[in-house]
């Protein structure tokens, strides 16, 4: 798509992805924070898998890569894409070293500007375990709100933004970074920093 600030830049998925993908796949950490069994596929059954949906991608999924100063650092997924109306993504920064410095805001930020111009999208929603704080901190930052909790393999919240809310805030000033500016100013007198993920 575009490369954002902080070099961020969301792409379209390649071959090249293919082992980073694997190995986040099979990774216990992030099956956990997924809410899902570790994988037990094997490289070549997901390698398969894999190059299938590159040449074929399925209906109603959108895959992209996240990528900061050209290293594959995670994923951002929309899938069950409804024309004009919704869908829902997940996001996983599968590098450890990179994880919580603002880098999946960024590229889910700038989804859902992609979402609401381009794809003419009216909501997006998405679920995080319910004590996984520093995403709820980071989605939270990007402007969605909780909207309900759900009993998966976990409890878990389940989240929404909708363009409306987008649409209300200054274009100028995107909802994130003006919601950040509110923040720092509300808690200027108790001493709390910004939330940054």
């Amino acid at each position: 798509m575009s490369e954002l600030a902080g070099g961020v830049v969301l792409r379209a998925k390649r071959r090249s992805d293919l082992g980073d993908d694997y190995a986040w796949r099979i990774d216990p950490e992030l099956a956990r924070l997924d809410s899902r069994p570790v994988s037990r596929v094997t490289f070549e059954e997901f390698e398969q898998e894999f190059l299938a949906a590159l040449e074929f991608p399925p209906p109603g999924v959108l895959s992209l890569s996240i990528d900061v100063g050209g290293e594959h650092v995670g994923n951002l997924v929309a899938y069950d894409i409804i024309s004009g109306e919704s869908c829902e993504i997940g996001v996983v920064i599968g590098r450890e070293r990179q994880r919580h410095r603002g880098i999946g805001r960024e590229a889910v930020t700038a989804f859902l500007q992609h979402a609401w111009h381009r794809l003419g999208l009216r909501r997006v929603y998405l679920h995080t375990l319910e004590d996984n704080a520093p995403a709820r901190r980071s989605f939270e930052a990007c402007g969605f709100r909780a909207s309900a909790r759900v009993q998966r393999q976990a409890w878990m919240i389940r989240y929404e933004a909708r363009r409306e809310w987008w649409l209300m805030e200054d274009e100028r000033t995107p909802y994130p970074k003006r919601k950040q500016v509110a923040r720092e100013d509300n808690d200027s007198s108790d001493g709390n920093e910004p939330v940054t993920c």
